[in-house]
């Protein structure tokens, strides 16, 4: 923190945003949250949300944010509302949207980003700050490497979420500033350290929380090992959990399949539209949970479970990246291998070190960006 250190002559900043992502995913709504509470903690906030379905504004809480407005008058609007801000002699700050990015574009969607990217270009060129921070790259397309190529160099600073990401925009040609935590880990964590319960207390709550919206993630192997674990634990109350609207069919399905069949109850969870009561209505009960989806794992941890990422090898490289930073690395089960025969539940435990990691994960995270704001108001 730099709390009275700022000269006299540096300029007040303002922190915009421009809310355009995928408002299905839940988890995209957390990591805006977290984003937009820890730059507010220092400067005020302006959130532009024309775009935004009000399921998606809901999920983002950001009526208790002191600091911030809410705007819905769409992005010409904020445009002249920070150029104004500049002729004032205030130093606005575009914050590009975090999440994942992954993938190939079509031709259709690579113009349509190319037209946005002259926007912000246009911006740029009249003193507007644009910084980039909590985004994901994994295996970009050519067209897509091209379009984050053109933005990012427009950024005054680019930080990502973690070591793959930063190789991943090195083949794209972007030099980074930094690598900050997943924004996830602004959440608030009631970690519980030891081993994995369901050994010595086999009717804890399990959970599962699985996606199917990429090619290479097979729902014949993830019914395999869930059933697997069902067998190993008859007398284990279990809870299907949806977290984002493409996730629903399947967790449906497997509710629908095991209710009959399982011992124990068998029950199943929509927040999709209600994220803000994920320890309440989804974790909170939970012993373990298994998915293969990161922010329902780092959801999970944040409400006291322990979390099992459930993973094809090669794939989802930033889970384990992830993981291994928090000392979770023990807490991967790789459906492709030996273990989908015998998993290794005494393996599954959060320890005192992995605690330790979040909390300095934590701590990390919002000093870092605490710290970004500084520089880009010290900047000549």
């Amino acid at each position: 923190m730099h709390e009275g250190n700022e000269t006299k002559s540096a300029p007040p900043i303002e922190a915009f945003f421009f809310l355009k992502t995928k408002f299905e995913n839940a988890g995209d709504a957390l990591i805006n949250h977290q984003l937009i509470r820890i730059v507010s903690q220092t400067v005020p906030v302006t959130v532009e949300a024309s775009l935004a379905p009000e399921h998606f504004i809901q999920n983002m809480q950001l009526e208790n944010v002191q600091g911030v407005e809410i705007s819905r008058r769409g992005l010409a609007y904020l445009a002249i509302t920070m150029l104004k801000r500049r002729a004032r002699g205030i130093r606005p700050v575009l914050f590009l949207m975090p999440g994942g990015n992954s993938g190939e574009k079509s031709r259709k969607l690579f113009w349509l980003n190319e037209a946005y990217t002259g926007f912000l270009a246009f911006l740029r060129m009249l003193g507007i700050n644009i910084v980039s921070v909590g985004a994901s790259y994994e295996n970009l397309g050519v067209r897509y490497q091209r379009i984050i190529r053109h933005r990012l160099k427009l950024a005054s600073k680019v930080i990502v979420r973690d070591q793959i990401s930063a190789g991943e925009l090195a083949k794209a040609g972007v030099t980074i500033d930094g690598i900050l935590p997943d924004l996830a880990f602004g959440l608030d964590f009631a970690c519980k350290e030891g081993p994995n319960s369901l050994v010595s207390q086999p009717t804890g709550m399990i959970a599962f929380s699985f996606r199917t919206d990429e090619p290479y993630y097979s729902t014949a192997k993830i019914k395999q090992m869930i059933s697997k674990i069902l067998a190993d634990f008859p007398e284990a109350p279990i809870k299907f959990v949806a977290q984002v609207e493409s996730d629903i069919p399947f967790m449906k399905e497997l509710y629908a399949f095991h209710s009959p069949l399982h011992h124990a109850p068998v029950s199943f969870v929509d927040i999709t539209a209600s994220l803000s009561e994920f320890r309440d209505k989804a974790y909170g009960d939970v012993t373990v949970l298994f998915s293969n989806r990161l922010h329902a794992l780092l959801l999970g941890l944040a409400a006291g479970s322990i979390p099992v990422a459930c993973l094809h090898q090669g794939y989802d490289q930033k889970i384990r990246g992830v993981f291994d930073m928090c000392g979770l690395s023990n807490c991967i089960a790789d459906i492709d291998t030996s273990n989908l025969q015998k998993l290794y539940y005494d393996d599954f435990q959060v320890s005192s070190d992995a605690i330790a990691s979040i909390k300095g994960a934590s701590s990390l995270l919002t000093t870092g960006i605490t710290d970004i704001l500084y520089e880009l108001q010290n900047e000549k």
